[in-house]
């Protein structure tokens, strides 16, 4: 189980501070979600964060799709299990989203995690990362055994290399 203090570590560290991943991408928030827009219709657009209940749900939702739509734009909602309201599946649906494959997140609190693997297989190291380089490496690697690339992650993991460099007080 996940923790109340991750998740809210992870909407906000994550969720509500989604960078621009191309040029001429704005991300903005707008009262109670997080707008990622794509320049054009070129690329992937998506709500990436939202604060709704039972009240105000179905007016945002009814908001957004009309807000994409008027930028002639299709989007995604980045759904994850914990959102409330707790039926907000049930009403995208409902408001004509299709649901897409499920995805798994991990998050853990490093100080729960083990600090010692064993017993890898012959030929298999592990490296922690912490910079840049570290990222481009660990990308070759996803590159040969996923093909092709995953530019929003890679960009992510280099961004989380730049926190993890911050003094504590800036993390907060």
């Amino acid at each position: 189980m996940i923790s109340d203090s991750t998740l809210a570590a992870f909407d906000s560290q994550v969720r509500q501070h989604v960078r621009p991943e191309e040029t001429g991408a704005i991300v903005e928030a707008d009262g109670s979600v997080v707008r990622y827009l794509a320049p054009d219709d070129r690329g992937a657009s998506w709500i990436t964060w939202s604060r709704l209940d039972e009240d105000s749900a179905d007016e945002v939702i009814a908001a957004q799709v009309e807000f994409f739509r008027a930028r002639r734009q299709q989007f995604e909602w980045k759904l994850y299990d914990y959102d409330q309201p707790a039926d907000l599946a049930r009403r995208l649906r409902a408001a004509g989203f299709v649901p897409d494959d499920e995805e798994l997140l991990m998050v853990a609190e490093t100080a729960q995690v083990a600090a010692e693997v064993v017993a890898l297989p012959d030929g298999v190291t592990v490296a922690q990362v912490t910079d840049a380089a570290g990222v481009d490496q660990l990308f070759e690697v996803h590159e040969l055994v996923f093909g092709g690339s995953d530019p929003r992650l890679r960009l992510a993991l280099h961004w989380v290399t730049q926190i993890a460099s911050w003094p504590a007080a800036c993390t907060h």
